[in-house]
């Protein structure tokens, strides 16, 4: 898993005593690409991700980042200036059972222009 993988380079290098040296010991991989305004990403437990677009395109990306597709039942976004579609967040019911809630921070209008919004799904 991608965070893991994270972590654990972080976690030896704080072991040893030593802070990360990013541009020593990290590499950038490009894993997916064709996004529009990718904006933010939470892997479930299958190791797929979900990844928000701005435009208000909510994403499932297969875990060998081969496949993807769209996830209806995204909120109707405004997407102004640094608005759109914003932060997912995946989170395990209370019982295994209840699956997984989907978090989602988005800009839409209101009476005085725009806010951002918290939705759960």
């Amino acid at each position: 898993m991608i965070a893991s993988r994270i972590r654990a380079g972080m976690l030896a290098a704080l072991a040893a005593g030593a802070a990360p040296a990013y541009e020593d010991s990290s590499r950038v991989e490009t894993l997916a690409a064709g996004f529009e305004y990718p904006w933010s990403l939470a892997q479930l437990p299958d190791g797929s991700l979900l990844i928000t677009e701005k435009p208000g395109r909510l994403l499932r990306l297969a875990a060998d980042f081969r496949a993807r597709r769209e996830i209806a039942g995204a909120p109707e976004v405004a997407r102004v200036g640094q608005g759109g579609l914003l932060d997912v967040l995946a989170w395990p019911g209370p019982a295994a059972a209840d699956g997984i809630r989907v978090f989602l921070s988005y800009s839409r209008p209101c009476a005085t222009g725009f806010t951002t919004a918290l939705g759960g799904y």
